[in-house]
């Protein structure tokens, strides 16, 4: 009788195992794999100033990043938390000038068993 309840919490803990490396892969893959077009396309192109050159146009790129998890992140969990800072590419200080050149995308995904995901993307607009 022992056997059997080790047995079965042999099988539902591999099981919870499974879940949380199968969210950890799928979210890993996402973002690792997360097309840059979504970026390109935020770059406002139209008005570039002179000195600053191009810049993300910031309602945009929300946009774009919040929809591609929307649909995506659908499958592994329905409660994340996407944030947007954006930085001067040579000090890294905060940027809160309209004309933005980098960014820093952190994502916050909640998984099983109370665990978090957490990650940092850093984007910049460089001319080389």
């Amino acid at each position: 009788m022992i056997s059997i309840f080790i047995c079965l919490f042999i099988v539902v803990l591999s099981f919870n195992f499974f879940m949380v490396s199968y969210q950890i892969n799928g979210i890993n893959r996402l973002v690792y794999g997360a097309p840059l077009s979504l970026f390109e396309t935020a770059i406002d192109l139209y008005d570039i100033s002179e000195e600053v050159g191009p810049a993300f146009d910031k309602q945009t790129l929300y946009e774009n990043l919040t929809s591609y998890f929307d649909y995506h992140l659908t499958k592994y969990t329905n409660d994340y938390e996407l944030n947007l800072y954006y930085y001067v590419p040579g000090s890294h200080a905060l940027d809160m000038s309209d004309n933005p050149r980098a960014v820093e995308v952190e994502l916050d995904v909640a998984i099983v068993l109370n665990n978090r995901y957490q990650k940092s993307m850093f984007y910049e607009i460089r001319s080389e």
